[in-house]
């Protein structure tokens, strides 16, 4: 920090913050610090008028203009409910499915977007610029294939910045056996060996035939 005897930490909106001249003066809510090499800005609750550019402003010339300094991207991340309009305990193969995310209190100051994965499958729900806390209840309908079993998640993304929420609600999908289908039941001269009920892999079964295992589909 050399380059100047005295600076003015300028937020985004133009609030000059903290000044330095030559020790930084702190005020609600923001403190700093400055060496001979940098100068730290403390915010204490950083909030949405905090984002964007913040920059350092000469506090010793008449006039003098702001440089930008650093790029400061402020997210709040949601709360998410998964409820589904069929029993989620009897799923049978190619069932029509429909999930609905509620998610609450989002905000990105950058792109924000919202992911629903079910299995294999990940779908964008929501892909926009979060100008303030938003919520949103979308749906997704889809057909129950093997590829969509398994765990259901919702990712929330602000601009380079994943996470994976923790939602209420539906968080996996399996199903449901066939009636058809038991322990010892044989066609075709194959023996199915069921050893869950719920068929947490999906619509198969293990065919032993002649030491032989096989993938077996629902048939």
């Amino acid at each position: 920090m050399s380059r100047y005897t005295g600076f003015v930490w300028v937020r985004p909106d133009s609030r000059y913050v903290v000044t330095c001249f030559p020790g930084c003066s702190p005020v609600a809510g923001y403190s700093g610090v400055v060496n001979v090499t940098h100068t730290t800005l403390t915010i204490d609750s950083v909030g949405m008028a905090d984002a964007g550019t913040w920059s350092i402003m000469d506090a010793t010339t008449v006039g003098a203009v702001p440089v930008q300094s650093c790029q400061l991207t402020v997210a709040n991340l949601p709360q998410c409910n998964i409820s589904s309009d069929a029993d989620l305990a009897t799923l049978q193969p190619n069932t029509t499915l429909t999930l609905t995310v509620d998610i609450r209190g989002y905000y990105c100051s950058r792109g924000a977007s919202v992911g629903l994965t079910t299995g294999n499958v990940t779908e964008m729900l929501i892909d926009h610029n979060a100008s303030d806390t938003s919520d949103v209840v979308t749906s997704r309908t889809f057909s129950v294939t093997p590829v969509r079993l398994g765990d259901v998640t919702v990712s929330f993304t602000c601009d380079v910045r994943r996470w994976d929420l923790n939602c209420d609600g539906v968080d996996n999908l399996v199903g449901a056996c066939s009636p058809r289908l038991s322990s010892g039941c044989v066609e075709r001269d194959s023996f199915f060996v069921v050893s869950d009920q719920r068929c947490a892999i999906g619509f198969s079964f293990s065919s032993v035939m002649s030491d032989q295992r096989a993938d077996k589909p629902f048939v």
